[in-house]
């Protein structure tokens, strides 16, 4: 019996150097380093506070949910604005 387990002869990847490569996909566009830095602050800043408290919600619907996550976030911008008002 010839086992041949381990042993890949059979399969090499085939190319071709004289063909031309016709299409890039997903090239980079270069950015300005500081305004990357810019939008990482914006991010670390955004993430300090949150629109509701830690845990787990349970709404009958949707809707209902929606409704409470916009109270949650009403709440938490009138706060946030009142403390930037005394400071």
């Amino acid at each position: 019996m010839n086992d041949k387990r381990g042993t890949d002869d059979h399969c090499h990847p085939v190319v071709n150097v004289e063909e031309t490569i016709g299409k890039v996909v997903g090239r980079r566009i270069p950015t300005n380093p500081t305004k990357v830095q810019e939008i990482g602050r914006q991010i670390y800043r955004s993430r300090r506070f949150q629109v509701c408290p830690k845990g787990v919600y349970r709404s009958h619907s949707h809707e209902e949910a929606n409704q409470w996550m916009m109270k949650m976030a009403v709440q938490r911008a009138i706060k946030a604005e009142t403390e930037l008002e005394t400071t």
